[in-house]
């Protein structure tokens, strides 16, 4: 249960965000006006959302992954968590949440060989009943079951983006059987030869505008040597073969390959400022920017040092993104920072967004959701607990 009310809020607020129309434009060319400034501040100590300690399920739900919630048909507030297993939590409000049992789409219902490890990182949904998710697919085992053997740098790991849906609100998924279901792929074919991890990986939440859907992805691609962060973007959300990537001047980028040959490869967007794996995206109304939220270590003006923490950067058009800023410092999962904690997969979430996605930050005490996890003589647990840590945005 989430134990914390962010001041100055009342709790009666509505969850039914149906026919909500979108509220900024789509992204253009760039952006040449000074955005708005955006700050943040802890107002309360950290509460624990979710105690791995106490999970009832007999599922091994660990939050390994961002989470990302949503308000179904029936106004129950969910909390969806990444793992292999891939769980939830579900409320009256955001302030009461508690774990659902079973599995919503587990790796073990079915074949290794014929699927990989997929973890359901975003959803959208427009009704509260028919749910699109769409889920990283680690794909090693199938690499490695035509030969593949591992190095131990990653050569084995192949990974895509996996299109899944619900028609009961979430509380089961499955792969979508339109095309293939895959959205974006760096290769057709499966690698005994790369040296090291490539594909599509981590991906932020979904945010609509003009009848659009945006997410940030993150791309490692062994072939040419990079690393990137690129934009994608839909106009149907149940057809996963209408995902395009940013080029560097509109949505022309094919993210499935086709046989015998790669991906027209998607532009990097933020370069120098989206640093390490974007794992929020949310739109500010009030201030008429978006920010994305991710995990690094750096050292800014006035540091004596790398700090570990959550970073953000804001923009007008999700394509260009301003000088990177510090939102918490929190230990990393380097070890920075602590001895006995480490942190992982900040989401900026605004329990009283007006959208059924809570895509936007409409109130000015948002929360920063995040794996908390326990360390143990210096080596990092299963023992891992989904945090929140309310600030005030200004």
């Amino acid at each position: 249960m989430i134990g914390f009310r962010p001041p100055l809020l009342q709790l009666g607020v509505s969850l039914a965000f149906a026919g909500l129309a979108a509220i900024a434009a789509r992204p253009a060319a760039a952006q040449t006006a000074p955005l708005p400034s955006l700050t943040f501040q802890q107002i309360l100590p950290k509460q624990v959302i979710y105690d791995y300690a106490t999970n009832p399920c007999p599922e091994k739900y660990i939050p390994d992954g961002a989470a990302h919630g949503f308000v179904r048909a029936d106004g129950k507030f969910v909390l969806q968590a990444e793992e292999d297993d891939n769980w939830q939590l579900v409320g009256d409000s955001p302030f009461s949440l508690q774990v659902s049992c079973p599995s919503i789409l587990s790796s073990s219902s079915y074949g290794l060989l014929t699927r990989g490890e997929t973890d359901i990182q975003a959803t959208y949904t427009e009704d509260g009943q028919t749910i699109y998710g769409f889920g990283s697919q680690d794909l090693s085992g199938l690499d490695e079951a035509i030969g593949c053997v591992d190095l131990g740098t990653g050569n084995c790991w192949q990974n895509d983006i996996e299109a899944v849906v619900s028609t009961d609100g979430g509380n089961s998924f499955a792969f979508t059987s339109t095309g293939n279901g895959n959205i974006a792929s760096l290769t057709h074919r499966l690698s005994t030869t790369q040296t090291g991890e490539t594909g599509y990986f981590n991906s932020s939440n979904i945010v609509k505008r003009d009848g659009d859907y945006y997410m940030l992805v993150f791309v490692d691609d062994n072939a040419t040597q990079q690393q990137r962060t690129c934009l994608l973007r839909t106009d149907n959300l149940a057809d996963p073969t209408s995902w395009r990537g940013y080029d560097g001047s509109g949505f022309t980028a094919t993210t499935q390959p086709t046989q015998g040959s790669r991906a027209i490869p998607c532009a990097a967007v933020g370069a120098g400022q989206l640093l390490g794996t974007v794992t929020s995206l949310s739109f500010i109304p009030s201030k008429g920017i978006y920010v994305a939220v991710f995990q690094y270590t750096l050292q800014l003006a006035g540091d004596a040092a790398p700090v570990p923490g959550a970073y953000y950067s804001t923009s007008a058009d999700m394509v260009n993104w301003t000088a990177t800023q510090r939102l918490l410092t929190m230990p990393s999962i380097t070890g920075a920072g602590s001895t006995t904690e480490a942190t992982a997969y900040p989401v900026l979430l605004d329990p009283f967004s007006k959208t059924r996605n809570f895509e936007t930050i409409d109130s000015n005490t948002p929360v920063v959701v995040f794996t908390d996890i326990h360390v143990v003589n210096g080596a990092e647990t299963l023992d891992r607990d989904l945090a929140g840590i309310p600030v005030r945005m200004n």
